[in-house]
């Protein structure tokens, strides 16, 4: 551990993240203060806001268990978790066996191709195409995952139409919190849709714009910054740096190596991170690594209270 990240030890209650003063946040020690940001807030003032999240680095890094994390802070703060996008082993099915399993109202969307049961009064099993944004409302977790559907292209269509129905959602009464792992692949699948990749580009980028003025946090990851669009990094709200490996920070922001050295950021641990705000900000912290989240090797359909018929 870096000589930063030992510093969190000694320091009590720096909170990264505030939405009550009953729950226990991870460490933060900012190395950068602007005049209008000491803290980063998922809910303050009873408000939540819509933030755009954005993890950055290798695979392993701890990328989606961060922004897993985030999608607990925001069930606490009483916002609609949508998990579309993962893996092809299925790491969003992961939420059916953490502690949230047994007390969210969890809506799970499939192939209509497949018969999925489940035998838990919590859990609505429902093909993708009966989806709409009004669901958001009624449910606390939304899942769509890899192994539901019967092949890659039938997943991508699911996702191109729920992401459809969400763009419709012109009025609300609960905010949303959308997890997109791996960046590219959401502009992948509007490819698809669209078959002219300029197109589909622009709609892309306009999702990125658009979601905050539909009350829809988003919290997206990628290996390599710089493979997703400028138009979409221009957006981010918070830059979240896990272990980079050998890949180097983009140009404009080689000035955090002013702050962190090039060796701390290639020896970050799965619950460390660094963060910079929109404003200027930048931390190092700790969050709870989530317990729950999937094993590189297992097969999630043994732990999950889902059985596939087809």
């Amino acid at each position: 551990m870096s000589q930063t990240l030992q510093k969190i030890e000694f320091i009590k209650k720096k909170y990264i993240f505030y939405h009550g003063s009953d729950y226990k946040l991870p460490y933060f020690v900012p190395l950068r203060t602007v005049p209008s940001e000491k803290r980063i807030y998922i809910k303050k003032n009873n408000e939540v806001p819509s933030n755009i999240w954005f993890a950055l680095g290798i695979r392993g890094a701890g990328k989606s268990s961060f922004l897993e994390y985030l999608g607990e802070l925001y069930i606490r703060c009483g916002v609609s978790v949508i998990d579309i996008f993962g893996s092809r082993d299925g790491e969003g099915l992961a939420w059916l066996r953490s502690p949230w399993a047994k007390v969210l109202n969890i809506l799970i969307l499939h192939s209509p191709a497949l018969r999925i049961q489940t035998y838990w009064k919590n859990i609505r099993v429902i093909p993708y195409s009966r989806f709409s944004h009004a669901m958001t409302e009624e449910y606390d977790l939304i899942i769509s995952a890899a192994p539901l559907y019967t092949s890659m292209k039938e997943e991508y269509d699911a996702i191109n139409y729920i992401i459809d129905r969400l763009f419709e959602r012109k009025q609300w009464k609960r905010p949303a919190y959308m997890l997109v792992r791996e960046a590219a692949r959401l502009l992948y699948s509007r490819i698809r849709a669209y078959k002219d990749q300029v197109v589909a580009k622009a709609q892309y980028i306009s999702l990125i714009r658009e979601f905050r003025h539909m009350g829809i946090s988003m919290g997206l990851d990628t290996q390599k910054f710089t493979s997703v669009d400028l138009d979409v990094r221009t957006q981010v709200d918070y830059l979240v740096i896990k272990n980079l490996g050998n890949h180097k920070l983009p140009d404009d922001l080689r000035w955090i190596y002013a702050f962190i050295s090039p060796e701390a950021l290639i020896s970050l641990e799965p619950q460390e991170y660094i963060i910079l705000s929109r404003t200027g900000l930048l931390g190092t912290g700790i969050f709870p690594y989530p317990k729950w989240h999937k094993r590189p090797g297992e097969d999630i359909m043994e732990y999950v209270p889902l059985v596939i018929k087809n």
